[in-house]
């Protein structure tokens, strides 16, 4: 419960919100997050609550702007089309979310913007971050998200992926999907497709 009490407003009530899944490592129950499934994995029946598979599109998105691991600030929206990544550093999934990124990024429209955004920052640090994306290949910013851009974009789960136009707008806000639907949603965004 150390974790919940460093949160507060927003955090306090995503914490609470959220189930403990595991997430491949035995420290990820005691978080209080649940890994979302990704487009197409194979659905059990379990009694925690798992988020819809269709993503929840709404207009303009929640504009903010973080510093990364290297200390540079990231501003969205910005003129480019922006992949959020909502992650944590100790779950497997997400290292495998973040691996699942790093392979379809050289296939991404020139000029798009990944970032992965940690949401346990009670928990994690930069060089865990880094280490994560290190190895798996990411090579895009890392960066802390705050309670309020946690909850601005209404994340709840781990693995989620939202995408932001150059005009601003959330095209997607989502479980992690496939690579090629993905990568559709991408080049749709940057007016590629």
């Amino acid at each position: 419960m150390r974790h919940v009490r460093l949160l507060s407003g927003a955090g306090l009530a995503l914490a609470v919100a959220l189930i403990a899944a595991g997430c491949g490592n035995p420290t990820a129950a005691s978080t209080g997050y649940q890994t979302s499934p990704t487009a197409g994995s194979p659905q059990t029946t379990t009694t925690s609550s798992t988020p819809a598979a269709a993503p929840q599109l709404s207009g303009p998105a929640p504009a903010f702007s973080v510093t990364d691991t290297d200390g540079q600030t990231i501003t969205v929206p910005s003129a480019h089309t922006t992949v959020l990544y909502f992650m944590a550093a100790w779950c497997g999934s997400c290292a495998a979310g973040e691996q699942q990124l790093a392979q379809m990024e050289p296939q991404l429209p020139p000029g798009v913007q990944m970032v992965s955004l940690d949401v346990t920052p009670q928990t994690d640090t930069p060089a865990a971050l880094d280490q994560l994306a290190s190895a798996a290949g990411a090579k895009w910013p890392q960066a802390f998200a705050s309670n309020a851009v946690i909850a601005a974009y209404k994340v709840a789960y781990l693995d989620t992926v939202a995408v932001v136009s150059p005009k601003g707008q959330l095209v997607y806000e989502g479980p992690i999907p496939s690579s090629p639907r993905l990568l559709s949603i991408v080049r749709s965004a940057a007016g590629t497709d």
